[in-house]
């Protein structure tokens, strides 16, 4: 998947970004604001944009990676919080 940026707001866009993602095999990271990586994490699970499978916070990880069936499955999430000493 090659870098790209965009503000990541049209209908056809996230839609775009979704198939790419499931296609994709190999490493992504995926940098962005709030509300929209939580809405992308709940579109990738199948689920509805508005159901929040992660509630991010400002400065929070994810890992995502996918079972043999292909299916994501959430392996980890850090918050600030577990993070400062």
């Amino acid at each position: 998947m090659s870098l790209t940026q965009t503000n990541g707001t049209s209908t056809v866009h996230k839609a775009t970004t979704r198939m790419r993602l499931n296609q994709e095999t190999g490493t992504v990271m995926l940098v962005g604001h709030l509300p929209h990586l939580s809405r992308l994490v709940s579109r990738l699970f199948a689920l509805q944009a508005d159901h929040m499978l992660v509630r991010f916070q400002m400065g929070g990880v994810v890992k995502l990676e996918r079972d043999v069936a292909g299916h994501w499955v959430r392996c980890w999430m850090f918050t600030p919080e577990l993070l400062s000493c």
